[in-house]
């Protein structure tokens, strides 16, 4: 069994809905990822219908995508006492053989991206990370950077609501709002590039 991009995208609608909502922002950046992934509005439909009665449940959104990343292997159905060792060190196999250094990483500042979307990092949202970054073995210091980029993202995004309350001059405006959007592109290029660093 592989992990393949519809996958990929249920785990995102899943850790959408961690803390009890789907923000607008947060469905913007999951259709730009569906789309991206060439995922048909039918099949991205489907995978919302799939799992939105889980809305109001946090502990059964984290099962479910535990069990998403179970579903990578399939367990035979007699391991006596090894099941749980069995399908561990199984399931850390498939996602390294599916899921290589840079696509885990990619998928990691997916979801811190998706996290901040609403400007709240919630603890829901944090527990599913972490427990991703172990799973994926993501380095603890990529994380802290993609962290660290999307505080100071957040950050330029409540100068920009500032910038809009402040001024009235839309030249003025223009200007800082092009001073800022070039800035957030170097920190999305910052992550581009620490990604691509990676080592498969």
């Amino acid at each position: 069994m592989r992990f393949s991009k519809e996958d990929e995208a249920k785990l995102y609608y899943l850790y959408m809905m961690a803390d009890g909502k789907v923000s607008q922002e947060e469905k913007k950046i999951f259709q730009r990822i569906c789309m991206e992934f060439e995922i048909k509005a039918d099949d991205r439909h489907a995978i919302i219908k799939e799992y939105e009665d889980l809305m109001e449940y946090e502990d059964l959104v984290f099962e479910a995508i535990e069990k998403l990343a179970e579903g990578l292997v399939e367990v035979p159905g007699r391991l006596g006492g090894n099941t749980a060792s069995y399908v561990s060190s199984t399931i850390n196999r498939q996602w390294k053989a599916y899921v290589d250094a840079k696509r885990g990483a990619r998928m990691i500042w997916n979801l811190v991206n998706i996290g901040y979307a609403d400007s709240v990092y919630s603890p829901a949202e944090k527990k599913i990370v972490n427990y991703l970054v172990e799973k994926l073995e993501v380095k603890p210091e990529v994380y802290k950077e993609f962290i660290d980029i999307a505080d100071t993202m957040l950050a330029l995004n409540k100068q920009r609501q500032w910038i809009q309350m402040a001024y009235t001059q839309e030249n003025v405006i223009a200007k800082k709002e092009n001073q800022i959007d070039q800035e957030m592109k170097l920190l999305a290029d910052q992550v581009e590039l620490t990604i691509q660093e990676l080592e498969n």
